[in-house]
């Protein structure tokens, strides 16, 4: 193989163009993979919280008349969305009307914030949203997502794209 130095001026401007296109796809490559990603936090966040204030608005008539079969049809709904890990709905005193998935105990549910909030937690997302009637507070609705799962599945399609 011939060393750069012997390449002929036609050769070496094609290596050259080679190298600055290459630089420039890897460039915007990284650009387009950390707008992702961080665009995929923001819209998991949004997603989320959206989908806990919808079940909490779903389930005050389950909660106000104490109905379990009720309360565990509007939490199973969230069997739908593959990243939902729990959710559990929980009156003032501490007691649980209904869950989906885990059944969180008084250590779990610590992790949440006692306010309304969305927060990352050791690779997972945990919201907390009241269940609010007409102004009255009538419990909480603790919903435990994955987000670390469903992040690694963007990076293995960027990875397997790369690799292509």
């Amino acid at each position: 193989m011939k060393s750069y130095r012997d390449l002929g001026i036609q050769k070496k401007m094609q290596l050259m163009t080679l190298v600055i296109c290459g630089a420039v796809l890897l460039v915007a490559v990284a650009a387009l993979f950390t707008l992702q990603v961080l665009n995929f936090r923001s819209t998991f966040q949004r997603d989320t919280m959206t989908q806990a204030l919808i079940i909490a608005n779903n389930s005050t008539a389950a909660m106000d008349f104490k109905d379990e079969a009720h309360a565990a049809e509007v939490v199973g709904a969230l069997e739908a969305d593959p990243a939902v890990i729990s959710a559990n709905l929980v009156f003032p005193d501490g007691s649980r009307l209904a869950h989906y998935g885990k059944a969180e105990d008084t250590n779990s549910l610590a992790q949440f914030s006692r306010h309304q909030a969305a927060e990352f937690v050791s690779g997972q997302m945990l919201v907390t949203q009241p269940v609010n009637l007409k102004g009255e507070w009538l419990g909480t609705l603790y919903l435990r997502s994955d987000y670390q799962r469903m992040l690694l599945g963007l990076l293995r399609f960027y990875g397997q794209l790369v690799a292509a």
